[in-house]
């Protein structure tokens, strides 16, 4: 069973995050490019409403035994074939996770140009991701159709 005080504060954290980049955003990429410290701001809080995201995914995914994906991309397809998620976030989710990846692991060769799109697009995923797990969380179960006797 999902620990939902669990998920709660994971989405505490990501909501805070999202807040964060959103008071430190740059209305342009050169003000993104042209100042380190928006950029550190920008794309730690980014990394971590990403982990947030992902860290909910397998809790969710593994308490509810639904598998055990190899690729952290993969729980956000678990929980899209699972109907948590719609299809498309699913996918758009999963591509932010490698995103997430090079925040992590290459940040050091980072394509601005590619990060202002991620963000800039990231935001809005991540609350559509937020709002889709909070509806879970209050409608676990699929709504069962009724079949009407003739």
């Amino acid at each position: 069973m999902v620990n939902s005080e669990v998920v709660l504060e994971k989405l505490r954290h990501i909501r805070a995050a999202l807040q964060r980049i959103t008071d430190k955003n740059p209305g342009t990429r050169e003000e993104l490019f042209s100042n380190p410290d928006t950029q550190d701001v920008v794309l730690r809080n980014m990394q971590n409403a990403l982990q947030g995201c992902l860290d909910i995914a397998s809790h969710i995914v593994s308490d509810e035994g639904w598998g055990q994906p190899s690729r952290a991309a993969d729980f956000f397809s678990v929980l899209g074939e699972h109907k948590v998620l719609e299809t498309d976030l699913a996918k758009k989710l999963a591509r932010l996770i490698k995103f997430r990846n090079i925040l992590v692991h290459e940040y050091t060769t980072l394509d601005l140009e590619k990060t202002w799109q991620a963000v800039s697009a990231g935001l809005t995923q991540v609350e559509s991701f937020c709002q889709a797990i909070v509806h879970w969380m209050e409608h676990p179960e699929p709504p069962k159709t009724s079949k009407v006797k003739n």
